[in-house]
Parts: C-alpha cells; sequence; structure tokens
C-alpha cells in the first residue's frame, strides 16, 4: 500500500474533499493529483531527514510518514512554503529523531573478518616472552631524573 493509500484511509471522505480541494468547498470528488502530490512529497523530505528509503512495511516509517503527508496535504492546499510552515518544521524535528534509531545516525556493527582464536593462540603474546624476565620496573629515585648514565 503506497503512501497516498494510507493517507487516504486515515483521512476522513469530507476531510480529503476539504483538503484536496481547498478553492472548492463543494467539491464532490477528490483531487487525486494533490493528495498523490503531498504523499510524494512527504516521503521525499521523509528519505532526506532520516536518511533511509521509507518502507511501507515498517511501522515506524508508516507512523511518522503519514501524519507528514496530512501535513503537506494541509500546507499545499493553503498554498503555503512548506520549508517555513511551523508544522513541517516541527515535523522535520521529529524524523531527526526517528533518524537516530533508523537513519543514518545508527550502523550494524558486525564481523567480518575470517579470523578465530585457536585455544593455542590464548595466554601470553609472543614478543612477552622469557627474554624480558630480568626486567624489573621501579619507582624514580628522589632527586633523579632517572635517565641512563645518571647516578645521583
Amino acid at each position: 500500500m503506497a503512501l497516498v493509500d494510507r493517507l487516504t484511509a486515515r483521512l476522513s471522505a469530507n476531510r480529503q474533499l476539504q483538503l484536496s480541494n481547498p478553492e472548492l468547498p463543494g467539491a464532490s470528488t477528490n483531487d487525486t493529483a494533490r493528495l498523490t502530490a503531498a504523499a510524494n512529497d512527504a516521503q521525499g523530505m521523509f528519505e532526506t531527514v532520516v536518511g533511509v528509503v521509507y518502507d511501507d512495511t515498517n511501522a515506524r516509517h508508516i507512523a511518522y510518514a503519514v501524519p507528514g503527508a496530512q501535513i503537506m496535504l494541509k500546507v499545499n492546499s493553503m498554498g503555503q512554503n512548506p520549508f517555513t510552515n511551523p508544522e513541517v518544521v516541527a515535523w522535520k524535528v521529529s524524523l531527526r529523531e526517528l533518524a537516530g534509531t533508523e537513519g543514518r545516525a545508527t550502523f550494524a556493527p558486525k564481523a567480518t573478518s575470517g579470523y578465530t582464536v585457536s585455544p593455542a593462540e590464548t595466554g601470553r603474546p609472543p614478543f612477552d616472552n622469557v627474554n624480558f624476565n630480568d626486567i624489573r620496573m621501579r619507582a624514580p629515585r628522589e632527586n633523579s631524573s632517572d635517565l641512563p648514565g645518571d647516578n645521583n
């Protein structure tokens, strides 16, 4: 089901007529071109802000896109600029919140390495061998720079 179908399923027939035919208060049929344009505008803005392609089977996408399509239909029917309309700006803020969990702000960690640790490789690494057993760490002496050749 496309976004325009989801939009018309959620709006009453009277509201669809009002929003899709703002200049014809007595209209008896929907202006499907205006409904489709609003849905396309909302889908485009959704994909731009969230950073993922709108998926009509994802409930979160539907929950955010349908109200956006309603807002775009209302803004377009009033002849307003969608980029300065406060409702559109508020919707874009909510889309940015969705982007934090759904879109480009997330990453899916996964390993692509074929390396597996064998039991023989556990323990001390090969560079940490018995050749270094004679080296001991000590606290620096008082009044000493503790540099090689310094015998204070």
